[in-house]
């Protein structure tokens, strides 16, 4: 089958076309100019093609390529942390164009991603895909406002099926990001320092199973709607700190900073819906994703 991946040389989109090319004859649209393939391991190349992601645009590459599903990860997120709308709402442009070209071209079958930031903190938990939301930030209203976009095209005929994904977890996450630093601490055996009472909890998801449930929506051909996925559950810093540093086996010291300011919410999504309708199920936990991790790096204890 044929897969168009938009975002594609991205932190996710590179795992998808590293493990699903045996499986899928991928192609990449992306914003990187004057290449024309991606390398895939082994030597392979997947096709990719540049685009501004205009109507205009989005039809030529999609007419030409004829894909048989789209899988759409392209999302603007900018580096530091934006107090304007505007700057996400290129996210809902860039979502309504493609879906435009889609229903002019007869592509039915789409893989939208979203976030666990469309929820909010008052909602009961575990998270539902059915409770009314009010996203917790700016990047969290732009993927709402794709998904409200997604139910107007998914009215016209496409079979959209999203994904509200965990925050994702694995090698190439960006840095910064909290398991990053404990990683990379425990890495050189630097403290782990964990901030806050230890109530905060997070809800995650190894980017291989985030591939596997895309996957798994690719080959639901019929379905449309919007599905949760994460692990089994979520888990407090404090845990993490442990896991990781137990991983990796470099005994960092763990300093518990109670003082500090630190985020105690919980985000924790309810995933039944995925298993029962996408066949779809976590296959890894977050002790099983570091082990997992350890052995791609090569790491020795």
């Amino acid at each position: 089958m044929r897969v168009l991946l938009t975002g594609g040389s991205g932190f996710i989109g590179s795992y998808f076309s590293n493990l699903m090319k045996e499986k899928y004859e991928i192609h990449v649209l992306g914003q990187q100019k004057d290449i024309n393939y991606l390398n895939s391991g082994n030597g392979e190349k997947i096709p990719y093609y540049y685009t501004d992601y205009s109507i205009d645009s989005l039809n030529s590459l999609i007419s030409k390529i004829n894909p048989k599903a789209i899988v759409h990860l392209a999302a603007h997120r900018p580096d530091k942390k934006s107090n304007f709308l505007s700057d996400y709402l290129v996210n809902v442009e860039i979502t309504s164009n493609l879906f435009e070209v889609c229903l002019k071209n007869d592509v039915t079958n789409i893989i939208n991603t979203s976030s666990r930031l469309v929820y909010n903190q008052e909602l009961k938990k575990p998270w539902k895909e059915l409770q009314y939301t009010v996203p917790m930030n700016y990047y969290g209203l732009s993927k709402k406002f794709c998904e409200i976009t997604a139910d107007h095209f998914t009215n016209k005929g496409l079979k959209i099926k999203t994904l509200r994904l965990a925050q994702v977890v694995g090698i190439g996450e960006k840095d910064g990001y909290v398991l990053q630093i404990y990683l990379n601490n425990a890495l050189k055996g630097k403290p782990i320092h964990i901030y806050g009472e230890g109530e905060g909890k997070r809800h995650y998801i190894y980017v291989k199973d985030a591939i596997r449930a895309i996957d798994k929506a690719i080959n639901k051909k019929e379905l449309s709607g919007i599905y949760n996925i994460g692990m089994s559950k979520p888990y407090s810093f404090e845990e993490l700190g442990s896991i990781v540093n137990n991983t990796f086996g470099k005994k960092s010291e763990i300093i518990l900073e109670r003082d500090k300011d630190a985020d105690e919410n919980i985000y924790h999504m309810d995933i039944s819906k995925a298993q029962k309708e996408l066949g779809w199920h976590p296959e890894y936990d977050m002790i099983d994703a570091y082990r997992d991790v350890k052995n791609d790096l090569k790491v020795d204890s």
